[in-house]
């Protein structure tokens, strides 16, 4: 396995983006991103990508705003901004300008939140703060501090959970979604009722915020019983399922899943005849994503494998032995495409910056500027077929 780790065009933005796309996950909030245009401006197309309104509202501050001092503007923002929108949530986000004078504000935000009766949460938006993962993060603990009194877990139905770790703004998971909900009924019946953050109410769904819950996406780091990647492949889901029934305490049952034994004697075949074993694909994503779909093509299909993706990714295959043969760490854009070039893929799993090339772009992170057909997943025994035949069809285009 080759590691490379490199800055010169990150994978990831800063933690504002991933505190921008957790807000989205939350009905009637608004950010109010506390700093410079040019950091709002630029993520305006996120609540795009989950089918908002690009509402991303600034308090737009000058060099001469820093000297002065920013807690005017910000309250006049923050009350001119509740005003146009009334919104549940009032999301302030520093900027690392914002972050670095190191203003307090929180205790002025309280008063105006009490004042106008709506929520208001102030989040470190900045790059020391972390990348986007982390501000993802952040929002999440944020809010359940805020919504503490709220989230009794006494409140959920026995037998039912959450899946913690999402944004609308994640590619496929619309359909995805659907997918996990299916194979945890199935495999460990244990029934899902809410999705953080996805449509979350900030009345009916705190509880949720305590709840049983199983880690995904953005928060597959926090499963205490060991991380588990992505459903991709036979293998994958099985080991999800393992792992989930882990956190869980229940036994998953393999015949529970009527699709295992056949999809798996059909990949297994596939694998034997060595048809799959040519094609070379490279994988850009998230490591939840990116490392379940790595590890179902490189140990499943037998295929080359390039991922490029962030930090957990490497630490996941330092315990449990590499399942790429490179892994890049933070590498994005166009220097991601000079790797491509070097690694000759046919097919390559990404964002629309990686559609140009001699392969076959298949849709797979954020962000996706085409319309594309969401309707057909990739995880579950259902979803490991669909990918093999897929490379059957391109691997034949290439012979």
């Amino acid at each position: 396995m080759t590691e490379i780790t490199e800055r010169v065009e990150p994978l990831l933005s800063c933690s504002l983006t991933g505190i921008v796309r957790a807000t989205v996950g939350v009905k009637g909030a608004v950010p109010l991103v506390h700093g410079p245009m040019s950091c709002a401006s630029g993520h305006r197309p996120i609540p795009l990508q989950a089918g908002q309104e690009p509402l991303v509202p600034t308090t737009t501050l000058t060099d001469i705003d820093m000297v002065r001092g920013t807690g005017d503007k910000l309250e006049e923002s923050t009350r001119k901004l509740h005003d146009v929108y009334q919104p549940r949530l009032i999301v302030v986000i520093l900027t690392c300008a914002t972050s670095l004078i190191s203003e307090f504000h929180r205790a002025r935000l309280q008063a105006i939140s009490e004042e106008l009766g709506c929520l208001i949460l102030c989040v470190d938006g900045s790059a020391m703060a972390g990348d986007e993962v982390e501000g993802y993060r952040l929002f999440v603990q944020a809010l359940e501090t805020a919504l503490a009194d709220r989230s009794q877990a006494g409140d959920v139905p026995t037998g039912t959970i959450c899946l913690r770790g999402l944004s609308p703004t994640d590619y496929g998971m619309s359909h995805e979604r659907g997918t996990l909900a299916d194979l945890l009924q199935q495999g460990l019946d244990c029934r899902v009722e809410g999705t953080l953050l996805w449509e979350f109410d900030l009345d009916c769904d705190a509880h949720w915020l305590r709840s049983p819950s199983v880690p995904v996406g953005w928060l597959w780091t926090e499963a205490a019983a060991g991380w588990t990647p992505a459903p991709y492949g036979v293998a994958g889901t099985r080991r999800w399922l393992v792992g989930c029934g882990r956190a869980l305490r229940r036994e998953f049952d393999p015949q529970t899943i009527s699709d295992l034994s056949g999809d798996a004697a059909e990949l297994a075949a596939m694998r034997r005849s060595g048809e799959l074993s040519q094609v070379r694909v490279a994988v850009e994503g998230l490591s939840w994503w990116a490392v379940g779909l790595g590890r179902f093509l490189k140990e499943e299909l037998g295929c080359a494998v390039l991922l490029s993706t962030d930090q957990p990714a490497l630490e996941y295959q330092r315990q449990h032995g590499p399942i790429a043969d490179m892994t890049l760490i933070d590498v994005g854009n166009f220097e991601l495409l000079t790797y491509l070039d070097e690694f000759q893929p046919q097919v390559v799993f990404g964002s629309s910056y990686m559609r140009s090339g001699p392969w076959h772009w298949v849709p797979f992170y954020q962000p996706v500027w085409h319309p594309i057909d969401e309707t057909l997943g990739f995880m579950g025994p259902q979803g490991a077929l669909r990918i093999a035949r897929l490379l059957g069809e391109i691997r034949e285009m290439y012979a």
